[in-house]
């Protein structure tokens, strides 16, 4: 009886092994040659095309925000009073570095010392 379940195991292990080597050399010749033919290809398809709707959805978002912070930050620079005496501003007060500074002010990422820098105190 012990002669014989050894015999069983080493006729039953290497077959087995021997199907599921099959069964993945089939499946990755399936996934290669036949994308459209397996689940893990198609998934791998709708994940591809839900990441580039994210990228675009990202992107979108960020350029929205980005235009209605530029638009706040310009909207607040001209809505006050004309003295720029008043103005917590670095350096010349001439109009034309007033201007400078307005222009790179909206064209530098926003950040905390860039809003800081114009408000009116």
């Amino acid at each position: 009886m012990g002669n014989q379940l050894q015999l069983l195991d080493y006729v039953l292990v290497p077959s087995g092994m021997l199907i599921m080597v099959t069964y993945h050399l089939w499946l990755l010749y399936q996934t290669v040659k036949h994308p459209t033919k397996t689940v893990i290809s198609i998934n791998a398809i709708n994940r591809h095309f839900w990441t580039l709707r994210n990228n675009i959805m990202g992107s979108t978002l960020l350029a929205s925000t980005a235009l209605t912070l530029s638009s706040l930050i310009a909207v607040l620079m001209t809505s006050s009073s004309g003295d720029q005496s008043t103005w917590f501003i670095f350096g010349d007060r001439c109009d034309l570095f007033f201007s400078i500074k307005f222009f790179l002010t909206l064209s530098t990422p926003l950040n905390k010392s860039n809003i800081l820098l114009w408000m009116d105190y």
